[in-house]
């Protein structure tokens, strides 16, 4: 093929916050070859452009224009993205910019460019229209930008966060505004904080901006701050994000503010005090501090409750570009999608129980022969941090007491067990613990390999029909609110979560991959690690057939829906019981522009899978899907493969 050469005038209208830069990065060296750090910097157009180059009818929202005339050789047919960002130098000499992604594009085809085209609108006077960021073909396709070279810390308020001492400002309706501090410069000659620098006098840390979320319809999206931050309501849920390369001189400093004033009038807010949290307040992965709120006269006059998320970027990762993405992605145009549960299903606790073991490489291969699009299962770490399949937490062992020949089962957690162990000791359910606790005690596990619990993550990929999507289930000790299900000493989140995405985007060989998780803070760091494959947020909500997680997050299934948009998630996985009474729910989740799956033991019936799937849900996760599945007993995959091959 030919090379060719032009001069390619790139421009486009974008609505940035200041300090931002809208840059471009393509697939040719000239355009950065997909890496931002080498991306194209664009300059900001003073005035507005010639509005007849402008399409109102695709677009109009408000923003700058940006260009930048770039010298393209190569092919005819070239392909880039436009991003939003910030840019830093580092100090470091020799070392490259550093990057912070806001926003991208994230259409599955990228914009192109065909050199032959430019040619001839330069001999013809014509020059090139002002695309418009995330408008292509189409639609309308922005993601969130994922941790590059930075690291994102959480402030997360949440129901009684807020506890004040008199009685007169216990039913006041506060807002919170928060600043972010430099901490090495809060600091007198002596090493201590001072404590006198407060107000205007406060050093802030100019490169980092802080969002707010609220969960609550039309408020869960980050957003910049208002003079006065966002009000705080004590069933509610609100969250302060900053970004940083810098997160042990970072700190915060937080102001209240008192909302008398009646509705229609202009009095603004009444400051009453703040609070300060520094770098040695926030020391792991996450956790909850309480922090004093000091009045105007700088002496205590309550308590401030909070948790902390610090979510750093992947380690040891496949260093991610923007050559492709599908966490925003999903064919709307495809038939709902049949997802078998743990494979062919659960073998323990289920009205109609699997055929073959739950959870493994036979039960997972049995499913896809069956015509699953996906299997479902749960993966979490061993002691020496080998991600295995398998639902529970813990497992059982068998053991023999001392001078005695009877056996007994031990209840153990599965990280205290390397995965050695795992394959090669005699391990139980533990759903056989209580009314089947000795059924099989005496006998040997002589199953074949394919059919044996624990296989490894890596396994599952190498074995399983590559047309077969994985919903990979990501387990992590929660509390639910009866106190029961947290787990001491385990993995830090951020390496636990580093492990199993290492593992997957070693092993992934092209399949279809969606991530979910129980656990909100997991589907962040799942959002927020990496930038290819798309992440749903897992929820019971409140039903009688299970115990439901602590949080206010976990509690309804429009909390699991703010949560979601507040994340930047694909959507949410919900349980039937609750969707299958109040199918309005459904629509609410549409309108939000969420993908839904649903689960539960409640999807184990013909009628209830085909009463969601007339309801356009996206996908029904469920038991026997050798039984239970209706139509085509074929992946839709491998349909649309040899559709395409015709």
């Amino acid at each position: 093929m030919a090379s060719m050469s032009c001069e390619v005038n790139f421009r486009v209208r974008s609505k940035t916050r200041p300090g931002e830069t809208v840059c471009l990065v393509g697939d040719t060296p000239e355009l950065g070859g997909w890496d931002p750090h080498r991306a194209v910097i664009l300059h900001c157009e003073m005035g507005r452009p010639n509005e007849s180059k402008f399409c109102p009818e695709e677009h109009s929202e408000e923003g700058d224009i940006w260009s930048k005339s770039v010298h393209l050789e190569g092919s005819n047919i070239q392909h880039y993205r436009y991003f939003i960002c910030r840019l830093h130098q580092s100090d470091r000499e020799g070392d490259c910019r550093r990057v912070l992604v806001r926003e991208w594009e994230g259409h599955i085809r990228p914009r192109r460019v065909s050199l032959t085209e430019e040619i001839s609108k330069a001999s013809e006077g014509d020059n090139k229209l002002i695309d418009v960021f995330g408008h292509y073909d189409g639609l309308h396709v922005i993601n969130r930008g994922w941790l590059i070279d930075q690291l994102e810390i959480q402030l997360q308020l949440e129901g009684e966060a807020i506890q004040l001492w008199k009685s007169k400002h216990k039913e006041q309706l506060y807002s919170i505004k928060c600043t972010p501090i430099d901490n090495n410069c809060r600091k007198t000659k002596g090493g201590t904080f001072d404590c006198e620098l407060i107000g205007d006098t406060l050093p802030q840390c100019i490169p980092t901006e802080i969002d707010v979320s609220v969960l609550e319809n039309g408020k869960s999206m980050p957003r910049p701050q208002s003079a006065f931050g966002a009000i705080f309501r004590p069933d509610g849920f609100m969250t302060f994000y900053a970004q940083t390369y810098d997160p042990e001189s970072l700190g915060f400093h937080l102001d209240f503010y008192v909302h008398s004033s009646p509705a229609g009038t202009e009095r603004e807010p009444e400051h009453v005090g703040s609070s300060f949290i520094l770098p040695i307040d926030l020391q792991n992965a996450r956790g909850e501090q309480k922090v004093h709120i000091n009045g105007l006269s700088n002496i205590p006059i309550g308590i401030l409750h909070f948790k902390y998320l610090i979510v750093k970027p992947m380690c040891g990762g496949p260093g991610f570009d923007m050559r492709r993405t599908f966490q925003s992605y999903w064919k709307t145009t495809r038939r709902p999608l049949d997802v078998g549960h743990r494979g062919l299903g659960s073998s323990y606790k289920s009205k109609k129980l699997a055929t073959v073991r739950e959870n493994t490489i036979g039960s997972f291969q049995g499913a896809a022969n069956h015509g699953a699009d996906f299997v479902e299962f749960d993966v979490h770490l061993t002691k020496d941090e080998v991600p295995v399949i398998y639902h529970d937490l813990k497992a059982l062992i068998t053991y023999r007491k001392k001078k005695s020949e009877e056996l007994e089962l031990f209840e153990i957690p599965v990280k205290d067990l390397m995965f050695d162990q795992l394959r090669n000791m005699k391990l139980s359910h533990p759903a056989l613990q209580a009314e089947y606790k000795y059924e099989g005690i005496h006998d040997d596990d002589l199953d074949p390999v394919d059919l044996q619990p624990f296989p490894s993550l890596e396994q599952a990929f190498q074995s399983v029909d590559i047309h077969t999507g994985f919903n990979i289930e990501v387990k992590f000790p929660q509390t639910k609110i009866d106190g029961t299900g947290n787990l001491s000493g385990y993995f830090d989140m951020n390496r636990f979560v580093d492990i199993i995405l290492a593992s997957v985007f070693k092993n992934h060989g092209g399949r279809r991959i969606i991530f979910s998780s129980f656990e909100p803070d997991v589907c962040t760091m799942l959002q927020l690690k990496q930038n290819v494959y798309p992440v749903l947020f897992l929820s019971q909500a409140c039903t009688t057939r299970y115990v439901p997680y602590a949080g206010i997050k976990n509690q309804s299934v429009v909390m699991a829906a703010e949560f979601a948009l507040s994340a930047g998630l694909l959507g949410v996985d919900l349980v039937s019981d609750i969707l299958v009474n109040e199918m309005w729910l459904i629509q609410y989740i549409k309108d939000a522009g969420l993908v839904l799956f649903v689960w539960g033991e409640g999807c184990n019936d013909k009628s209830v899978i085909q009463k969601f799937k007339d309801n356009k849900v996206d996908g029904v996760i469920y038991d026997r899907i050798d039984f239970y599945k209706t139509g085509e007993k074929e992946s839709i995959f491998k349909i649309e493969e040899r559709q395409k091959c015709k």
